[in-house]
């Protein structure tokens, strides 16, 4: 793994199912970022326990997650069923997707690519997800303002 994507997973790292690729993160992404929002589906645990798309997600994402580290050579060994999910071989390719880098099969990338080169398509997730990134920035600006009645 190049030495700048290497360094942004800290010394030791997790490697999991990702969607048509396999994701790597440092540890605190998975504290600081994943486990929050787990946490807030949680909250109602009838829905933790028997939610359908909770308990998919969450298995896919923990089920085979690993904790590793690279070697001297900085190759980052991956399991068998890392490998057969993501349809790795010999060769992978990386991307970098903020604190998540992906390690695709290269047949798998190009095809990725090739179904998602229309820029208009690009434009319309960003249009899907401003309501709720809009709502994520608010809250971030709310908990940095003290609520009537609390000490600072």
């Amino acid at each position: 793994m190049p030495k700048t994507f290497r360094n942004s997973l800290g010394d030791d790292f997790l490697i999991t199912k990702g969607v048509g690729c396999l994701w790597c993160f440092p540890e605190d992404y998975l504290l600081k970022t994943l486990t929050p929002a787990i946490e807030k589906l949680g909250r109602n645990p009838i829905r933790g326990l028997f939610d359908t798309d909770v308990i998919r997600w969450t298995r896919h994402l923990f089920a085979d997650m690993v904790a590793t580290n690279d070697d001297s050579q900085n190759r980052v060994p991956l399991t068998q069923e890392h490998r057969q999910y993501a349809g790795i071989d010999d060769t992978i390719m990386l991307c970098g997707r903020g604190q998540i880098i992906e390690i695709w099969s290269p047949k798998a990338l190009e095809e990725y690519r090739r179904a998602n080169e229309d820029i208009g398509g690009v434009i319309a997730s960003a249009e899907a997800l401003r309501p709720v990134v809009s709502q994520l920035l608010r809250e971030d600006a709310d908990a940095d303002v003290p609520q009537a009645g609390t000490e600072e």
